[in-house]
């Protein structure tokens, strides 16, 4: 109950881990933390406050979403989670997402930023839909979501960061947003 943080890779590839309990005394998880714990299905956030989760590190830049590769994540349960407990919501910031089972998806308003990775490798995941209100889509955000067909940006986007929708080979459209799509609707501008 005296945990503060959780560090890179402290779960990683943990097959046996099925749900996790956070303590009310944790306020960081360090990226890669719970990478590939594929049969996660829940995690329960007591967390008092929660504010810093760890996106990359200065040797490895490109790691990410703490819960990438958790398979069978179907919801985040507690404090700073959407009330569907799809999302880990921290300051409007959307960290990670419970993709089992989910093919279509209309994130919570309220949402500013989408973190990178946030999505990545959401296998199930065919069609977003992104709130107004939302203004910046991070890093390899979507990356790897092979089956995504459709993605809906609103008027209030800003910043679409590389990568985003990187190996999403199955997208049949963009729509929204024309500041970010070519007319045609089939490429990212």
């Amino acid at each position: 109950s005296s945990v503060t943080t959780i560090k890179d890779g402290s779960f990683r590839l943990k097959d046996n881990l099925v749900s996790i309990y956070l303590p009310k005394t944790l306020n960081r998880i360090s990226c890669d933390a719970f990478y590939s714990c594929t049969n996660l299905e829940e995690v329960y956030i007591n967390c008092e406050s929660l504010s810093i989760i760890q996106l990359s590190t200065a040797l490895n830049p490109t790691l990410t979403n703490p819960f990438q590769f958790c398979t069978s994540l179907t919801k985040f349960i507690g404090k700073q989670v959407s009330v569907d407990g799809k999302c880990l919501i921290i300051d409007g910031q959307l960290f990670s997402f419970a993709p089992s089972g989910i093919k279509e998806y209309n994130v919570p308003s309220g949402v500013k930023e989408i973190q990178a990775g946030a999505f990545n490798s959401c296998f199930e995941l065919e069609e977003i839909i992104l709130p107004e209100g939302l203004e910046i889509i991070g890093w390899d955000s979507f990356a790897n979501c092979a089956n995504i067909k459709s993605v809906t940006l609103p008027s209030s986007l800003k910043e679409l960061h590389s990568y985003a929708f990187r190996q999403c080979a199955s997208i049949e459209g963009f729509y929204g947003n024309e500041n970010f799509h070519t007319p045609d609707n089939k490429c990212l501008i």
